[in-house]
């Protein structure tokens, strides 16, 4: 639970609250209640939103409630018998979506499993967990729905829309096979020893998502997402188990694959290093004449399985028992190879739709010809993150994949798509996600600010970090795990991201830099152009030391445009400051004879930045600024 404060105001002054739970009936619980139940003030919001939302007493509200002890992330509990569900909370007396972040984290990673796994292989110190586990013990056959809500004093509609949560939960929906497998193997107990006559269907429980503001001027918003499952059809199958790792090859329709993509987005590509780089499949212009080839009759549609490599999904959930041995159930299916198919499969079905209007006809004989075309398909199911990630590689292998392509997943990667989200700025940690965005994409997120590659903000970390023998090995950043933490450090998350953003930009003007500095002295600063990377470092130097610098970031900060004014002022301080540091500091016997001899590998070394810095500060009064 979130630290929370009381402010005190005098009675006729404080307007009419405007939360379901209010801190006033939150400190009475507390004190009337934790002489007897303990806990701290934070507490006791579950207790008051439990007792009010499902019309407890409030005494009896406190055992759905976790007060001391490990909770894997969950804070409250209930079991309501007449919407046959399970609610389980998290609270947090805030209105930032973020302060949920650690504990999706606990639940995806031990939550789930301390709830659901069997509980006669795991013992635990927590009372809230046996508590939950004991009411399952008593509702495991009247259950039909989980909900997982997260409580708030937010904007639900911020907390859906949040990379970090949609990612974390990822983690979580990874674990939605416990819940069936608990829920499932309870039932067939109970029929195996009661002679009830009862037919079981073996059906997947619901799993839902909400966030709930307790704010009552936000309507008790209930922002919610349901776990994706797809029934489909197929006519041949082969399946290959290795250990926890298992293969199941498919043919699948296309106009399958078009409706999950059209019903979850981007989303069905999260997995994916990449966006829609060439897959190694037909082109862009075969796909499309081969599709309208198979819609307007002029070709079998079971060529296209011939002319087509085939994709390749992974699934949380698989399974290919059912009644008719046709179909096959997958549950939050992610594309690991296929991206730019799928891409090309749904711009042709919209270019379609457009061009033949609201024709039934013509739109029942797309559906059906694309129903009739099928790809090879395979579906990958395992657990292991890092297991799926090499079967990701190895199947996008049809390019060189870089080392930054491998950590768009990661989640401080995910953090900063959020940051500069919210700038309207759209960070590419995918490499060509960005070009692959339709219109209506971008509209929906907003990016009309320009982009930041996730290549070059490590470079311009670099060079505010003053690593500058670092920038050119960029491919060993993202390899050695030391030097990559070190470059993007989870403080970074903390600052103004538009100081990021103003830095950022400081690199497509770094040849106006070494232009005005050459101008000024052709042949005494003919070296200019190879210390491109030296000078990178001075100029975000520069502008850290300016006594304007908060001015210049609120100024420059909010877009990725190139502003002329900051053209202009990075072009003054590499006439007044930038030139006179590198005249000084190379005037030694040492560093001249280097330059006479056309040997300028010095020019990317610490040693000739420590000693620039070292000018700067004796001339300029200049320190080492960080962020």
């Amino acid at each position: 639970m979130e630290n929370m404060k009381q402010k005190t105001t005098s009675s006729y002054l404080t307007p009419p609250s405007s939360k379901f739970v209010t801190l006033e009936e939150i400190s009475k619980a507390h004190d009337e209640l934790s002489p007897k139940r303990g806990g701290s003030r934070e507490s006791y919001f579950g207790v008051v939103y439990i007792s009010k939302k499902f019309n407890v007493p409030i005494d009896e509200a406190t055992a759905f409630v976790n007060f001391e002890g490990k909770n894997y992330g969950f804070d409250g509990f209930y079991y309501d018998p007449n919407g046959k569900a399970l609610y389980l909370f998290v609270f947090r007396w805030s209105d930032d979506h973020m302060t949920f972040k650690d504990a999706v984290d606990k639940i995806g990673n031990d939550g789930m499993y301390k709830v659901f796994f069997s509980t006669s292989k795991l013992t635990d110190d927590s009372q809230l967990i046996a508590s939950i586990r004991s009411y399952l013990t008593d509702t495991r056959f009247m259950i039909e729905r989980v909900f997982i809500n997260f409580v708030f004093n937010g904007d639900p509609l911020n907390a859906e829309q949040s990379k970090v949560l949609s990612f974390l939960r990822e983690n979580v929906e990874d674990k939605k096979n416990l819940i069936d497998s608990f829920f499932r193997d309870r039932v067939r107990a109970m029929m195996a020893t009661a002679d009830t006559g009862m037919i079981y269907e073996d059906q997947s429980l619901e799993l839902v998502f909400q966030y709930i503001s307790n704010e009552i001027n936000l309507g008790r918003m209930t922002s919610s997402r349901q776990t994706a499952e797809y029934t489909l059809g197929f006519t041949d199958s082969q399946k290959i188990s290795g250990g926890e790792n298992e293969l199941t090859v498919v043919f699948l329709p296309l106009w399958n694959l078009h409706q999950m993509y059209d019903e979850m987005g981007e989303r069905f590509f999260e997995k994916n290093i990449r966006s829609g780089l060439d897959d190694g499949n037909m082109t862009n212009y075969q796909i499309k004449q081969s599709l309208k080839k198979i819609v307007e009759g002029e070709e079998i549609p079971e060529n296209f399985a011939l002319y087509h490599n085939g994709i390749a999904m992974t699934a949380q959930s698989l399974d290919s028992s059912l009644d008719d041995n046709h179909s096959i159930r997958v549950i939050e299916p992610r594309i690991l190879n296929g991206v730019q198919t799928i891409r090309i499969l749904k711009q042709f079905v919209e270019e379609s739709k457009r061009r033949n209007g609201k024709e039934k006809d013509s739109r029942e004989n797309l559906q059906q010809k694309l129903s009739s075309t099928r790809v090879m398909t395979r579906i990958i199911r395992s657990t292991d993150e890092e297991f799926l990630k090499r079967v990701t590689i190895n199947n996008n292998r049809q390019n060189p994949i870089m080392p930054w392509n491998l950590r768009a997943n990661d989640l401080i990667q995910i953090h900063l798509e959020e940051l500069f989200g919210k700038m309207g700025i759209y960070y590419e940690r995918r490499e060509n996600a960005y070009k692959n965005l339709t219109d209506d994409d971008l509209e929906s997120i907003g990016t009309e600010k320009g982009v930041i590659e996730i290549r070059r903000l490590a470079q311009t970390l670099l060079a505010m970090q003053g690593q500058i023998d670092r920038i050119s090995e960029i491919k060993e950043v993202f390899e050695n795990e030391s030097w990559y933490k070190d470059t993007f450090r989870e403080r970074y998350l903390q600052v103004d991201p538009r100081k990021l953003v103003f830095l950022y930009k400081v690199q497509y003007r770094l040849q106006s830099v070494i232009r005005e500095i050459k101008n000024i002295g052709i042949e005494k600063y003919s070296y200019a152009p190879k210390a491109k990377n030296l000078l990178w470092c001075l100029s975000i130097q520069a502008i850290m030391n300016d006594d304007k610098f908060e001015k210049h970031f609120e100024t420059y900060g909010t877009s990725i445009g190139i502003e002329a004014g900051l053209t202009q002022l990075l072009k003054r301080v590499a006439s007044t400051k930038l030139r006179l540091i590198l005249s000084n500091s190379f005037e030694n016997r040492k560093y001249r004879d280097y330059i006479h001899g056309g040997k300028f590998s010095f020019l990317r070394t610490k040693a000739a930045l420590n000693d620039c810095m070292k000018t700067a500060a004796k001339q300029f009064g200049w320190e080492t600024m960080y962020l």
